[in-house]
């Protein structure tokens, strides 16, 4: 009897003694309140290298701008947010092995990822079954989001302003498309085998030819000749940054000419090598550097004073995923995962205000009106929104 109370006194103290160090305010949020928390952690996945490098290197340079912004103004008090960066490298085993890494690592609370769908896919689900509150930038295949509560996307999905394109077309008359797509992206392969066949035959426009390609191929003759042996009135390019002036060139040199009609992948520069060439090509897109919204001129002038560019969709995107974290964080009644995913929860049925203008929110997943822009010399102009 003497040696159960011995047991049970020394259990009392040690749990006394664990729960003192609970209070600790030097790490990261580990059950302090939030006032005494030094840091929370946050690890940030982004394809930097590979196909999608165009991208998510500038995004990064979005989401740095926000992060630095909110440590310089005290958005979370005397807390900083400090940032783990790591490139997926457009790879999906990489992404894998990252996020899996991260998850792991008790000193990360939330994670950003982006920009492909394909890798999200993969990526999402490993941070929902560890409880990792996940913002998601540019990854807008189906499919995502669903995956769970933890997971947030802070860009609208294409397919939710894609509609603009189609109507674009119908409106200039046009009868027949053809489209040449990368099928190994979740988002362009929804877009062209789900999307545009919808689209088009509610419009009234026939696809005449449909082309998927992969995302390392160099070679488009086969799908250019394709497409100018059916002739259509305009070509839809649903492809991913560099491959996009590949396909233009291989259009040209098949004698195909007309109406060329993108995506966000033309975005960020994509189209520079083509020169004027590039000038006349539309594209849908969820910003512009012409913006009118509040927060998104605000973005534009510190962007240009910054880095001596416009700003674009995908640094403005990681921008608004810094804005939609910060948020959240402000929210969360600590710094738990579990209580930054309730902050972010909060933040999203809230919406908020980006760069991209009042960003609303249907179950973590992004909703904004959208614009149609044309290439001008290097400018993207609005023509329609």
């Amino acid at each position: 009897m003497v040696r159960k109370t011995a047991v049970a006194a020394l259990a009392a103290a040690t749990a006394l003694a664990l729960a003192a160090c609970g209070g600790d305010d030097s790490g990261d949020g580990g059950g302090a309140a939030k006032e005494d928390v030094a840091s929370v952690k946050i690890g940030v996945i982004l394809d930097e290298t590979g196909i999608a490098g165009f991208a998510a290197s500038e995004a990064k340079k979005g989401f740095e701008m926000g992060i630095e912004e909110a440590n310089a103004s005290g958005a979370l008090g005397d807390t900083k947010i400090e940032v783990e960066y790591a490139d997926a490298a457009s790879d999906v085993k990489q992404a894998t092995s990252l996020a899996t890494q991260m998850t792991r690592d008790d000193e990360v609370r939330a994670l950003v990822f982006g920009t492909q769908a394909t890798e999200a896919l993969s990526v999402a689900p490993i941070a929902q079954r560890a409880g990792v509150p996940t913002v998601m930038i540019y990854a807008g295949g189906p499919g995502i989001v669903e995956t769970g509560d933890y997971i947030f996307r802070v860009t609208a999905p294409q397919v939710t302003y894609t509609h603009l394109a189609a109507d674009y077309l119908a409106e200039q008359g046009v009868k027949t498309i053809g489209i040449i797509y990368n099928n190994d992206s979740a988002t362009l392969n929804d877009l062209a085998t789900k999307v545009y066949p919808e689209l088009a035959k509610e419009r009234g426009i026939e696809i005449v030819s449909s082309n998927g390609v992969s995302l390392k191929e160099t070679d488009y003759g086969q799908a250019a000749g394709e497409i100018a042996k059916a002739n259509p009135d305009a070509v839809v390019l649903l492809l991913a940054g560099a491959p996009n002036v590949t396909a233009v060139s291989a259009l040209e040199r098949a004698g195909w000419e007309g109406q060329i009609m993108g995506q966000p992948g033309m975005a960020a520069g994509a189209l520079e090598p083509l020169g004027k060439k590039a000038n006349g090509i539309k594209y849908p897109l969820d910003f512009a550097a012409t913006t009118n919204t509040p927060v998104g001129k605000e973005f534009v002038a510190k962007w240009k004073e910054k880095f001596g560019t416009d700003a674009n969709t995908y640094s403005a995107a990681g921008y608004d995923a810094a804005l939609l974290l910060v948020e959240g964080l402000k929210q969360a009644e600590g710094y738990e995962r579990e209580q930054i995913k309730e902050g972010l929860t909060k933040a999203t049925q809230a919406g908020i205000e980006g760069a991209a203008g009042s960003i609303k929110f249907e179950e973590r997943d992004a909703r904004v009106p959208g614009l149609l822009v044309e290439y001008r010399d290097g400018k993207e102009v609005v023509i329609s929104d």
